[in-house]
Formats: structure tokens, sequence, C-alpha cells
């Protein structure tokens, strides 16, 4: 009895022992990861700087631009799959908190998206004096949020190629979309759609007030107002448009987009883009059943089957194609 309950208790260690030398081969990573703090005019930002294993050669340098929200360096790891692609095609990249988060100085709540635009040409620059990037193709990729600042960039800096998911175009027309998409996916009746229309049309009118925050507290009829720095944060950036801005695009455009994106309006993205860009410039990858971060809902379904899916194929949260298409994209950068 004692030999049985030892044996299977060496069977057991050994199975440990191989799960977790899996995991550590399944997981390795294609890229070093250096963390640097790069000063701005406002704050100082952290900075992580990938490059790719076995490259002295680098096939360019990708910068990621956040979308919305208190961003980390690694967009709480959704970046990693995506880095390890881009690194296994020897591209270097550069990633950063937002100004508050973690360890970067300031507050992104108190920029614009001209802010914004300024924070990665000035990351741009920084990278233009480091020997190993100094020479080199620089790409962008941006998502939802980046869809107003990446289009500032490209007329402020070269930019050999852009990689954009989601982009919105008009703050106020995604805004009443997503409300709308939203409420709609969460089970709410038309008139109870129709209430929050009402009542972010309210908020609209309080914003074209150019009202304090004060006022804002007293007059709204919402059951969570923003907190201030929020509002002044909608209050700087509502009435962004991307939609001129798209002809400053002069190099290879990929647009990403999902069918049943309910945070933008992906159709209008892609019939403006496909309006405003340059046909000979621009491709466009169309998930139809995809949503806004691309990551597949029905294979992730559950907690577990989340995290079994994020330990042994990161790259398999996504939908089929997505990675696949960035892939095919920076290749032909490469030549």
């Amino acid at each position: 009895m004692r030999k049985r309950k030892g044996l299977r208790t060496l069977l057991i260690i050994a199975v440990l022992v191989m799960l977790c030398m899996g995991f550590v081969l399944i997981r390795a990573k294609s890229y070093k990861t250096e963390q640097v703090s790069i000063s701005t005019q406002d704050s100082e930002l952290n900075c992580l700087v990938l490059t790719p294993n076995g490259y002295k050669d680098y096939a360019g340098l990708i910068l990621f631009v956040h979308g919305d929200g208190p961003v980390d360096a690694t967009a709480n790891k959704y970046y990693e799959p995506i880095w390890q692609m881009f690194a296994k095609q020897g591209y270097a990249m550069i990633s950063w908190d937002k100004p508050g988060v973690n360890e970067s100085k300031g507050n992104w709540l108190d920029q614009t998206m001209q802010d914004r635009a300024d924070e990665v040409a000035l990351v741009i620059d920084w990278a233009r004096q480091q020997q190993k990037f100094n020479e080199i193709k620089i790409g962008l990729w941006g998502t939802s949020q980046a869809g107003w600042v990446i289009p500032k960039v490209v007329a402020m800096r070269d930019i050999d190629f852009t990689i954009l998911l989601s982009p919105a175009i008009n703050w106020l027309r995604q805004g009443k979309y997503n409300t709308i998409e939203y409420h709609r996916a969460n089970g709410a009746t038309e008139e109870e759609i129709t209430a929050e229309i009402e009542g972010w049309d309210e908020e609209l009118k309080l914003l074209e007030d150019d009202i304090s925050y004060e006022e804002y507290i007293k007059l709204t009829t919402e059951e969570k107002p923003m907190e201030q720095d929020r509002w002044s944060f909608v209050k700087s950036n509502y009435m962004a448009d991307a939609m001129q801005e798209l002809r400053n695009f002069e190099t290879p455009v990929l647009l990403i987009l999902g069918g049943r994106d309910i945070n933008v309006d992906s159709r209008e993205t892609r019939m403006v883009y496909e309006q405003e860009v340059e046909a000979d410039i621009l491709k466009v990858a169309w998930f139809e059943d995809s949503a806004h971060n691309m990551i597949n809902y029905e294979k992730v379904d559950t907690d577990i089957k989340a995290l079994l899916t994020w330990i042994f194929s990161p790259s398999n949260l996504f939908d089929d194609g997505f990675l696949d298409e960035m892939e095919a994209f920076i290749k032909e950068k490469k030549g």
C-alpha cells in the first residue's frame, strides 16, 4: 500500500514537472524587454523597449498607441501575443504606461488628442536618437481612441506604415452608437434605449454649454455622473473627428475591423477610410463575427477556458486570422 502511494506521488510530481516545463517552453518570449524612462514636457513616461531575440539588424520599430482608459504598457497583457508575432518577424517595439499609470508621471485625463500625438512624436524622436533605431523603418500600431491620435502623428513625423484596430472617426457619433449598441446587447427594450439616448443628448447639451463641473453635477440626470477629471477630459476632446486628417496618410495602412463591434461603428469607419485614404495604400481586414478587441469569446466563454488559453496558447485568444493579417502585412514592409 505504501509503495502504491509513493508511486502515485512520483507520478503526480512527474506530471507537474512536465506541465511546468511545457509551460516554460510555450511561454518563452521571442523578445527581450528593457524598461526606460522618457521625459516629456509635462511628465515622465515609463516605457518598455522590446527587441527581438537573435536579430542585430531589425526589420523596423513599431510604437503602440493605446485606446481609452488608464492603460499600462502591456494593455493588461493583451499586447503580448501581438508582440510575440512582431518579434518573430524581426521587429522591435516600444510601448508605455499612460501618464499617471504605474510609474509614468502626470495624468492621461489631462491630455487632448493633440497632446497624445505630441507624446508619440516625442517617443519617435527619442528612438531616432538611439543608435540601434536611428535609421530603421518606424510603424505605428493603435487601437480605438488611437484613431484620433495616429492621423495627427503621420503629419508630424515620417511613418512607414500603420496598423489600426477598430479606430473611431467621430467622438460624438461613436458615443451615441456605443450607447445604443451597448444597451441593445444587454437586452434593453427600445423604450429603455430611447431613454438612454435622451440622457446622452442632455449630457451633450451640457458639454456644448461649457459649464463648470459643479454645474454639471447639479444639472445632470445620470445615475453615475462622470468624475471631475473625466468630465474635463471629455470637454477637451468631444469634438474630435478624424475624417479630414485621414488624408495625412501617405504610406501603407492596415485597417482591422469587426462586424460585431459595439464600441465603434466599424461600418462607418470602413466607409470613411475607403473614402478618404488612397486605395493603393489602404488594406481592410474585415472580420464579420468579431468584436472591438478581436478576442474570440466563443473560444474563451468561461473564466477557466480564458485562463488555460492565456497560459498555454495566448494567440488563440484572438479570432482566427487576426494575427495572420498583421503578419502578412508587415512581411511586405520588410522588403
